[in-house]
This record gives C-alpha cells, sequence and structure tokens, in this order.
C-alpha cells in the first residue's frame, strides 16, 4: 500500500498542477466540486474519502510541508476540503502541529466565505475544536513558548466560541486562566 500511496501521491502533485490554475481563478466557487477534483484535492493531503491513508503519526509530513501549504491556499477555504485538512493533522500530520498547523487553519477560516456552511459541512466547528484540545492537551508548552502561536490559537478558540461550540468555550477558560 505504501507504494500504492507515493504513486496516488504523483498522480494527485500532476493532477493538482493542472487544478490549482481552475480552483484558484474561482471556476468552482464552491458551491460545488466534482467528483474528480474532490479525490485530487483529497489526495494531495494523502486522505480518501474522509480517512487518511496512514494511520500513525508519519515522521515524513513535513516533507511535504511547502505543498500542503500550497494547498491550503488554493482550496483549503471550502468546506470539503477543511475536512481532509483536519484528518491529515489528526492523524499522520501531527508533526505539523502546532506549527504550521495553526497558521494554516488561520489561514483557511476567514476566506471561507460562507461560515456557517463551512463550520457546518462535515462537522468541521466541532473537528476543529477537538483538534485544538487536543493541541492543548498535547502542545501547550509549545503554545506557551512563542506569542503569535498562543495568539493564532486564541482567535481560532474566539472564532469557535462565536460559531456557538461548548467546547471552544470550554478552551477558552483553559486559555484565560492560565495567562
Amino acid at each position: 500500500w505504501n507504494g500504492m500511496g507515493a504513486l496516488f501521491q504523483a498522480e494527485s502533485l500532476r493532477t493538482f498542477e493542472w487544478n490549482e490554475c481552475a480552483l484558484s481563478s474561482g471556476i468552482c466557487k464552491w458551491q460545488y466540486i466534482d467528483r474528480d477534483t474532490h479525490d485530487v484535492i483529497s489526495m494531495i493531503v494523502f486522505t480518501r474519502h474522509g480517512s487518511c491513508w496512514y494511520k500513525d503519526i508519519w515522521p515524513h509530513a513535513a516533507l511535504f510541508e511547502n505543498i500542503i501549504d500550497r494547498w491550503v491556499r488554493v482550496v483549503g477555504n471550502h468546506p470539503d476540503a477543511y475536512s481532509n485538512l483536519i484528518a491529515l493533522l489528526n492523524g499522520p500530520g501531527w508533526t505539523l502541529v502546532p506549527e504550521p498547523a495553526l497558521t494554516w487553519l488561520s489561514i483557511c477560516i476567514p476566506s471561507s466565505g460562507d461560515l456557517v456552511r463551512f463550520w457546518r459541512d462535515h462537522d468541521n466547528a466541532e473537528r476543529t475544536a477537538r483538534l485544538l484540545l487536543r493541541i492543548w492537551e498535547n502542545k501547550q508548552d509549545l503554545l506557551h513558548n512563542e506569542h503569535g502561536i498562543l495568539q493564532r490559537y486564541s482567535v481560532l478558540v474566539d472564532q469557535l466560541v462565536e460559531a456557538g461550540i461548548p467546547l471552544a468555550s470550554i478552551l477558552q477558560q483553559q486559555l484565560e486562566q492560565s495567562v
């Protein structure tokens, strides 16, 4: 399967080159993404049908940081794509947490256009809150080491509180108690 994963990744990258222009030009300005394009978008971040190809933390995820960064800037603001990013970060991409993961989340959310749909689809709001809780529980020391990282984290929590996510209110209280 690992060989097939590399083959899928190579094919995804070739297809992504072609699709990037179309996606960034707004051809599918986010109401609908056809199945083939959705498959390519998800494979670039090592997911298929909402699940990651690699189940364990993948030490090589950092090698794909530039590709994932470009992916985030092109399609990360679509709720379907964002859902795949959350799956990646909660799984094999955990090595990319807290940074650049928090930066990526901070890019995706404000540029989504329709926040209600963005948060609702694929339970993105709740899944983001659970990811932020996991970051808090496992990487709190890294959050406190750099003000910019803590500030990005705090803004994400505040956005989820505004969206009415109960877990985000708990995270907000924990943030306030730790300062």
